[in-house]
């Protein structure tokens, strides 16, 4: 027989303590994934694999959705494999998107990273020892740098230009790309 969740505060990995202040930057995002231990993301807690559902609430966040952290962790946790062990599949995160945004989902270079650097998205990359999803989006006080959010722990403005980024941080010559595509006249702009 399956087991519902009692209140919306409990989860696949049991009840959710709200995430401290200091996981968040001053606008709202989450910038600090090593405090976020107490939002179980399957059988770990999100310091270990939460970086794609954090990547996701920091999108949907940008893009002007009201949505709590705990509803996005909470959205995506049903499609986890292996209890979570090694965090969001980057399908399921399509998917989960596509609910919400027009995103695409591509294999990026760094050409291809210096180029899109007017649109939000998440990138997931190897940082030499794991995989990693961060959020970006185009920083209006610095023309040509990218906003990374979640990608130095506890750095709440971090700026970079695309190429500075992918050179500095970015282990393996490919990573995968989700951009928000912008909307079609008369349309959602979602037509695959």
């Amino acid at each position: 027989m399956k087991r519902y969740p009692r209140d919306k505060n409990e989860g696949l990995g049991g009840p959710v303590l709200p995430l401290p202040e200091e996981a968040f930057s001053p606008d709202g995002y989450i910038v600090d994934q090593s405090r976020t231990a107490s939002a179980r993301y399957g059988r770990y807690g999100s310091d270990y694999n939460g970086c794609g559902w954090i990547a996701a609430y920091n999108l949907l966040h940008r893009c002007g959705f009201g949505f709590t952290p705990d509803d996005v962790r909470s959205g995506l946790e049903p499609s986890l494999r292996l209890r979570g062990k090694f965090g969001t599949f980057p399908f399921s995160l399509r998917r989960f998107l596509r609910r919400f945004l027009p995103v695409s989902l591509k294999i990026c270079t760094k050409k291809r990273f210096e180029k899109l650097s007017c649109a939000p998205g998440i990138l997931l990359y190897w940082t030499g020892s794991a995989a990693h999803n961060v959020h970006f989006a185009p920083c209006e006080e610095h023309e040509g740098c990218l906003r990374l959010c979640n990608a130095v722990y506890g750095v709440a403005m971090h700026v970079m230009r695309p190429a500075e980024f992918f050179s500095r941080y970015v282990k393996f010559p490919l990573a995968l790309i989700f951009t928000v595509r912008p909307a079609e006249p008369g349309g959602s702009g979602d037509t695959e």
